[in-house]
């Protein structure tokens, strides 16, 4: 691959990640009884970058064990 390819990817991943960052905080998501996992399933379409942030982030299991 060449370097313009590698560099135009880039800069249209920062773009898009811009655009969608941006229209993240554009959306009023003040509720009392706001689902997370609804709003991301919902909104994958339009953030589909964030949406693999938060899938992964929201995927973490929580542990049972004790912490030392």
């Amino acid at each position: 691959m060449s370097s313009f390819a590698i560099s135009y990817d880039e800069r249209v991943l920062r773009t898009a990640g811009t655009d969608e960052l941006n229209l993240y905080k554009s959306l009023s998501i003040a509720s009392t009884d706001f689902d997370v996992l609804k709003f991301w399933k919902t909104n994958s379409g339009r953030l589909p970058l964030l949406s693999k942030v938060a899938r992964k982030v929201l995927g973490v299991q929580a542990r049972s064990g004790q912490s030392e």
